[in-house]
């Protein structure tokens, strides 16, 4: 799997160095582009699938499939598709401002058998909006998709401000300002120029430019490639001070073996050149790609004879044109052509409802045992304390100062303290009075009668036995 990550990494850098219009080795193609329009039409097909077939055959597909569909045409007609794309950019001389927008549109048919042709158009559209130099930093993106009626548009800076801490937004955007700046860019393409001029063949003819990569220089170009980015990584990831990240990094990079990716063709990218400035672009690449080979990278046993032959052809023409003119369009927004991600996403997953909170205490029930209850005008007295702080637990507090009795709980309902002394009939709730039976006071024990209980806390009597065996009383009331 490591050699997977590693191979799929590499191979996605380096075609997005091939793809860009700043590759050129010669000294009027080395300059940086940071406003231009372009236009791009790119076309998809599928070579010889005799050995794909087979591979169906030997795993008992084949028949069965071909009862429903004719599998070769489907898969040929399945990867040929054209596409045509439209890109603006304005970028700022430091990198930390752009805005660049991209439009395509997508067309092809697949034929599942002689009675049944699927054709389709696509159009998609990418908008990108940073501003690193802003005192809030934006951050925005805005999708369409054939999926959608709407634009879907994507603030992360957010995105970030919901689901991450203040920190880790600080982090987020010091992240982005290590990448977007003029030093650490320069330097992407110092090295990916480096690397084309070490790997590549190049043809200079007049104002056209041709570039040439063979099989072994696409994978030498693919490990080069991998390190550099790992590289360049590791060192943001040090100077961010996570340590864990660089280490892992730093540890030797699994090669990529020389095995088969390009046909006999391999990639040609050829430039033209207009008073001194890309004009136009085009590049063919012959992929040869053999599902054994991978297998055997991934040191996995390929069980079939054949070898999972694979040919696919890219062929790609763009012209470049406003060179320094281009203003960046940005589709109009409204409430009824466009969605804001976050408010789906909250819609989707709502914020839990904040709930009344229930106070911890009292408790359901409160109970108590006692060797002796007394009993006075027959109405059965219980010791205050124990009451209570079976209910109230340690929140609950007494004091005794001057022969005043007080106790104080946050949770009392009404109230906060209650204050009375021993023998009075009189209590107080806070500064309210009220009448209850005289309070009692035996061997150093608070006593209080139940029907005092009910009336000040509101609680109610469930249960009052005498327990013969133990030889002592049981006692509980309901709190609620």
């Amino acid at each position: 799997m490591k050699k997977l990550f590693a191979f799929i990494l590499a191979m996605v850098m380096l075609l997005s160095m091939g793809l860009s219009a700043f590759a050129a080795l010669p000294d009027a193609l080395k300059k940086q582009y940071n406003n231009y329009s372009a236009s791009y039409t790119c076309s998809l097909s599928l070579g010889d699938v005799t050995d794909l077939l087979g591979v169906l055959e030997e795993v008992g597909a084949l028949e069965e499939l071909e009862k429903y569909v004719d599998l070769k045409t489907l898969l040929t007609t399945a990867f040929q598709s054209t596409e045509k794309m439209n890109l603006q950019a304005d970028i700022s001389a430091n990198y930390d401002k752009m805005k660049i927008a991209m439009v395509s549109e997508a067309q092809g048919s697949v034929t599942f058998n002689p009675n049944l042709t699927v054709s389709a158009k696509a159009q998609s559209g990418l908008w990108l909006e940073l501003d690193l130099s802003a005192t809030e930093p934006v951050f925005r993106m805005i999708t369409s998709t054939p999926q959608s009626n709407k634009y879907m548009v994507y603030d992360l800076m957010e995105m970030m401000s919901l689901t991450g801490t203040e920190e880790e937004k600080e982090m987020f955007v010091a992240l982005l300002k290590a990448v977007f700046n003029k030093e650490f860019m320069t330097a992407m393409q110092e090295k990916s120029t480096a690397l084309l001029e070490q790997h590549a063949s190049v043809k200079v003819r007049g104002n056209r430019v041709e570039l040439v990569i063979d099989n072994d220089a696409l994978i030498a170009m693919l490990n080069d490639t991998l390190q550099m980015v790992i590289d360049i990584y590791a060192q943001i990831a040090k100077a961010y001070g996570n340590e864990y990240i660089a280490e892992m990094m730093a540890e030797e990079i699994p090669q990529i073996p020389n095995i088969q990716l390009l046909g006999k063709d391999g990639i040609k990218i050829e430039y033209t050149l207009s008073r001194g400035k890309i004009s136009a672009m085009s590049m063919a690449m012959d992929f040869h790609l053999n599902m054994a080979g991978f297998a055997a990278m991934l040191e996995e046993e390929w069980p079939f004879a054949h070898q999972g032959i694979l040919d696919i052809g890219i062929h790609m023409n763009g012209k470049m044109t406003s060179i320094g003119t281009t203003k960046v369009t940005f589709p109009t927004l409204t409430e009824e052509n466009s969605l804001d991600f976050v408010e789906e996403m909250m819609k989707l997953y709502p914020a839990p409802e904040v709930m009344e909170e229930i106070p911890e205490y009292p408790y359901y029930w409160v109970d108590g045992w006692a060797e002796e209850l007394p009993v006075v005008n027959n109405k059965f007295y219980v010791p205050l304390r124990d009451t209570l702080t079976g209910a109230y637990g340690e929140t609950v507090t007494f004091g005794f100062e001057n022969g005043k009795i007080t106790v104080a709980c946050e949770y009392f309902n009404g109230f906060k303290t209650l204050s009375f002394v021993a023998g009075d009939t009189t209590v107080y709730a806070d500064e309210m009075a009220a009448t209850i039976d005289p309070v009692l006071l035996q061997n150093g024990t608070t006593y209080i009668s139940i029907d005092a209980v009910e009336g000040i806390f509101g609680w109610e009597l469930s249960e009052l036995t005498h327990d013969l065996l133990m030889e002592e009383y049981y006692y509980s009331f309901w709190t609620e």
